[in-house]
């Protein structure tokens, strides 16, 4: 019987085990979005999430694991557009000026959060579901670009409105994308 709870605790479905965990995450969200670390320590986190160092190591071999596993539940929900392969583009940068601080943080390259690149192969996969399957390069290219670019609006002129950002976005790549008779992926007909 013994046996069977510990398990159940490991495996989460215990209510206190998973309200720990959604304290610490909770916590790792919260310290992310004051921005004040890089990377917070266990210390840090425990205290902020008002719970116990073994509590912590009960659940989680390291700091990076447990942001894996907040910032794993955190997605930027990205819509596709009708108006062309770049239409998404307001709406992101519009989610990110509503989570400011918190995206600032997650997009830092002084942190290692896994979110940036998570989120350059949702905008791939966005580009590729929106007619630039054949694109390769150019759908790469523009995922690193959408990514570069909210970080360099978040750290360098945050002031900017988000739909001026966007729009200078598209304005930027759409002669690109044009160019390449819509993403032939630099291939060209013999």
């Amino acid at each position: 019987m013994a046996e069977a709870v510990i398990e159940a605790r490991m495996r989460g479905a215990d209510p206190r085990s998973q309200r720990s965990r959604q304290l610490l995450r909770a916590a790792a969200v919260r310290l992310l979005r004051k921005g004040s670390d890089p990377q917070p320590s266990v210390s840090t986190l425990v205290r902020t999430a008002q719970v116990s160092r073994s509590t912590f190591y009960a659940h989680y071999d390291s700091v990076d694991e447990l942001l894996d596993d907040a910032l794993g539940e955190l997605t930027v929900p990205i819509v596709p557009a009708a108006d062309g392969p770049l239409g998404f583009v307001r709406g992101l940068f519009e989610q990110a000026a509503q989570h400011r601080e918190l995206a600032a943080a997650l997009l830092s390259p002084d942190r290692n959060t896994g979110f940036a690149p998570r989120l350059r192969l949702q905008i791939a996969q966005i580009l590729a579901d929106g007619g630039l399957e054949d694109c390769g390069l150019a759908a790469e290219v523009l995922a690193d670009g959408v990514v570069a670019a909210l970080r360099w609006w978040l750290d360098v002129c945050p002031e900017r409105p988000a739909r001026e950002m966007a729009a200078e976005f598209v304005r930027l790549w759409s002669p690109a994308l044009a160019s390449d008779g819509g993403g032939s992926g630099g291939r060209r007909s013999q």
